[in-house]
């Protein structure tokens, strides 16, 4: 009996991931919500692709990426420009001594 019970409990009979993550079905491990239906298998099983819509993109994660790559965009551009006045200001004073 002790062994059902134990059986049941880690093949996921009682939810030991928190709200935000996935549990895999075979062995109960637990994977962020970005990667179910990502189009990769993350879980052993694969469950984590199982019921997704081909094509379907869940909003959150899209709006997480996008503010992400928003983001290195605007610190690539700000570095950019920092490298750029400082090869001006190497070339001005070279040039003038």
């Amino acid at each position: 009996m002790l062994f059902l019970v134990v059986s049941w409990l880690t093949a996921g009979g009682i939810r030991s991931c928190p709200e935000t993550d996935f549990q895999c079905r075979n062995d109960g491990s637990c994977i962020s919500s970005i990667f179910k239906c990502d189009g990769h298998n993350n879980c052993a099983d694969g469950s984590d692709e199982l019921s997704c819509i081909p094509g379907e993109c869940v909003s959150v994660d899209f709006f997480a990426y996008s503010f992400f790559a928003a983001t290195l965009v605007i610190i690539l551009m700000w570095l950019v420009s920092k490298i750029v006045h400082e090869v001006r200001w190497l070339f001005i004073v070279k040039f003038e001594e």
